[in-house]
């Protein structure tokens, strides 16, 4: 239960950065300027990962989620939301709020897969 409240926390941080970000304009970060042809891919992960770890939160909280789910898929999820939004805030504001959203993410899966 603690670990689906943690990841819980943490996705809503993520959806919160990334769509603070998508809804401020900021069509382009620091280090998306260097990959203009990535840039919508990674745009498109952040969120999909996001949205997905927002469900995956409330799946592990309810108790719906299995060992064999957290191994395959949700740590896949963890690592590619964090690496989607540090790419997305990397030099920005949002940049310390995605280290909090993924320490608690990587709390709450370390916790749900015990």
């Amino acid at each position: 239960m603690a670990g689906g409240a943690l990841l819980f926390l943490g996705s809503l941080i993520y959806l919160y950065v990334v769509f603070a970000w998508y809804s401020s304009g900021a069509t382009v970060g620091t280090w998306l300027s260097a990959a203009q042809f990535l840039a919508p891919f990674v745009v498109a992960a952040a969120v999909i990962s996001s949205i997905s770890l927002f469900f995956m939160g409330i799946g592990t909280a309810a108790g719906q989620m299995t060992k064999e789910m957290h191994t395959n898929i949700l740590w896949k999820f963890v690592m590619l939301g964090a690496l989607t939004t540090i790419i997305l805030t990397a030099g920005g504001s949002w940049f310390y709020a995605v280290i909090v959203g993924f320490v608690l993410t990587y709390l709450g899966a370390t916790l749900a897969a015990m």
